[in-house]
Protein backbone atom coordinates (compact mmCIF):
# COMPACT_ATOMS: atom_id res chain seq x y z
CA UNK A 1 0.00 0.00 0.00
CA UNK A 2 1.42 3.37 -1.05
CA UNK A 3 0.59 6.43 1.06
CA UNK A 4 0.05 8.72 -1.95
CA UNK A 5 -1.26 6.35 -4.58
CA UNK A 6 -3.06 3.60 -2.67
CA UNK A 7 -3.06 -0.06 -3.72
CA UNK A 8 -1.10 -1.75 -6.51
CA UNK A 9 -3.69 -0.84 -9.16
CA UNK A 10 -2.38 2.74 -8.93
CA UNK A 11 1.29 1.75 -9.16
CA UNK A 12 3.40 0.94 -12.21
CA UNK A 13 4.36 -2.72 -11.81
CA UNK A 14 7.19 -4.34 -13.77
CA UNK A 15 8.93 -7.70 -13.59
CA UNK A 16 12.58 -8.35 -14.47
CA UNK A 17 14.68 -11.53 -14.57
CA UNK A 18 17.52 -11.54 -12.04
CA UNK A 19 19.80 -14.09 -13.74
CA UNK A 20 18.33 -14.95 -17.15
CA UNK A 21 18.89 -12.75 -20.18
CA UNK A 22 15.30 -13.10 -21.43
CA UNK A 23 12.18 -12.16 -19.53
CA UNK A 24 9.20 -14.43 -20.14
CA UNK A 25 6.97 -12.96 -17.42
CA UNK A 26 4.74 -9.91 -17.70
CA UNK A 27 2.31 -8.10 -15.43
CA UNK A 28 -1.34 -8.37 -16.45
CA UNK A 29 -2.38 -4.96 -15.09
CA UNK A 30 -6.13 -5.51 -15.45
CA UNK A 31 -6.14 -8.73 -13.41
CA UNK A 32 -3.16 -7.91 -11.17
CA UNK A 33 -1.42 -11.21 -11.94
CA UNK A 34 1.86 -12.32 -13.49
CA UNK A 35 1.58 -14.25 -16.75
CA UNK A 36 4.14 -15.92 -18.94
CA UNK A 37 5.23 -18.87 -21.04
CA UNK A 38 8.55 -20.49 -20.25
CA UNK A 39 10.15 -22.59 -22.95
CA UNK A 40 12.41 -24.23 -20.35
CA UNK A 41 11.88 -26.08 -17.10
CA UNK A 42 13.72 -25.23 -13.90
CA UNK A 43 13.86 -22.48 -11.27
CA UNK A 44 13.90 -18.85 -12.39
CA UNK A 45 14.47 -15.77 -10.24
CA UNK A 46 12.71 -12.48 -10.87
CA UNK A 47 12.30 -9.07 -9.28
CA UNK A 48 8.89 -7.39 -9.07
CA UNK A 49 9.23 -3.61 -9.12
CA UNK A 50 6.53 -1.13 -8.08
CA UNK A 51 6.77 2.62 -8.80
CA UNK A 52 4.41 5.30 -7.56
CA UNK A 53 3.47 8.64 -9.15
CA UNK A 54 6.55 10.28 -7.56
CA UNK A 55 8.71 7.57 -9.26
CA UNK A 56 9.66 6.12 -5.89
CA UNK A 57 10.39 2.43 -6.22
CA UNK A 58 10.35 -0.70 -4.13
CA UNK A 59 11.04 -4.23 -5.28
CA UNK A 60 10.85 -7.83 -4.11
CA UNK A 61 12.64 -10.89 -5.41
CA UNK A 62 10.79 -14.15 -6.04
CA UNK A 63 11.34 -17.52 -7.68
CA UNK A 64 9.21 -19.34 -10.25
CA UNK A 65 9.58 -23.12 -10.61
CA UNK A 66 8.60 -24.57 -13.97
CA UNK A 67 7.95 -28.30 -13.80
CA UNK A 68 8.36 -30.83 -16.57
CA UNK A 69 5.42 -30.75 -18.95
CA UNK A 70 2.89 -33.54 -18.61
CA UNK A 71 2.35 -35.62 -21.74
CA UNK A 72 -0.18 -34.18 -24.17
CA UNK A 73 -2.65 -36.01 -26.38
CA UNK A 74 -2.09 -33.84 -29.49
CA UNK A 75 1.00 -32.51 -31.22
CA UNK A 76 0.87 -29.69 -33.77
CA UNK A 77 3.84 -28.43 -35.76
CA UNK A 78 3.54 -24.94 -37.24
CA UNK A 79 5.57 -22.97 -39.72
CA UNK A 80 5.25 -19.31 -38.74
CA UNK A 81 6.44 -16.23 -40.59
CA UNK A 82 7.84 -14.38 -37.57
CA UNK A 83 11.37 -15.08 -36.38
CA UNK A 84 12.21 -16.81 -33.10
CA UNK A 85 13.61 -13.53 -31.78
CA UNK A 86 10.41 -11.65 -32.63
CA UNK A 87 8.21 -14.25 -30.97
CA UNK A 88 10.28 -14.55 -27.78
CA UNK A 89 11.65 -11.04 -27.22
CA UNK A 90 8.53 -9.81 -25.43
CA UNK A 91 6.40 -11.96 -23.07
CA UNK A 92 3.22 -10.26 -24.30
CA UNK A 93 3.95 -11.40 -27.88
CA UNK A 94 4.23 -15.05 -26.81
CA UNK A 95 1.04 -14.76 -24.72
CA UNK A 96 -0.84 -13.20 -27.65
CA UNK A 97 0.37 -16.04 -29.90
CA UNK A 98 -0.84 -18.67 -27.39
CA UNK A 99 -4.21 -16.91 -27.05
CA UNK A 100 -4.73 -16.76 -30.83
CA UNK A 101 -3.64 -20.39 -31.16
CA UNK A 102 -6.10 -21.47 -28.46
CA UNK A 103 -8.93 -19.56 -30.14
CA UNK A 104 -8.13 -21.06 -33.54
CA UNK A 105 -8.30 -24.55 -31.99
CA UNK A 106 -11.67 -23.81 -30.41
CA UNK A 107 -10.48 -23.16 -26.85
CA UNK A 108 -11.32 -19.92 -25.07
CA UNK A 109 -8.34 -20.06 -22.70
CA UNK A 110 -4.65 -20.32 -23.59
CA UNK A 111 -3.92 -22.15 -20.31
CA UNK A 112 -4.64 -25.43 -22.14
CA UNK A 113 -1.93 -24.76 -24.74
CA UNK A 114 1.52 -26.20 -24.04
CA UNK A 115 4.37 -24.78 -26.11
CA UNK A 116 7.33 -27.13 -25.87
CA UNK A 117 9.71 -25.38 -28.24
CA UNK A 118 9.84 -22.64 -30.82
Amino acid sequence: MDAEDGDTRSLKLSVYPIVADKNWLTVDRSRQVLRGISLNQGDFEFRLEARDSANQMTSAAFRVSVDEVTPSNHLFIFDIQKSYQHLTKDPDTMLAFATKLAHSLGDRLPKNIVIRCV
